[in-house]
């Protein structure tokens, strides 16, 4: 007859290696969220002054206007 056990060890490392790779995916998301608002602000910032007068915004203001709800301005 034999006796199997699990060591805690093995559930304690578990439990570390899925908080990391939680960490590391939320990461992720924001640095692909980043570079996705990067990109709208260059697009904007391409943008002729009547092109952002026709969307309401002023030059000065395409990265408030697009990072308005991240940094609550």
């Amino acid at each position: 007859m034999a006796i199997v056990t699990t060591p805690t060890t093995t559930t304690a490392l578990t439990g570390i290696l899925s908080a990391f790779a939680t960490r590391l995916i939320g990461w992720c998301d924001r640095v692909m969220a980043a570079q996705c608002r990067t990109d709208i602000v260059t697009r904007l910032q391409n943008s002729s002054d009547a092109d952002l007068a026709r969307l309401g915004i002023t030059r000065s203001d395409i990265v408030r206007d697009v990072y308005r709800d991240r940094f609550y301005i």
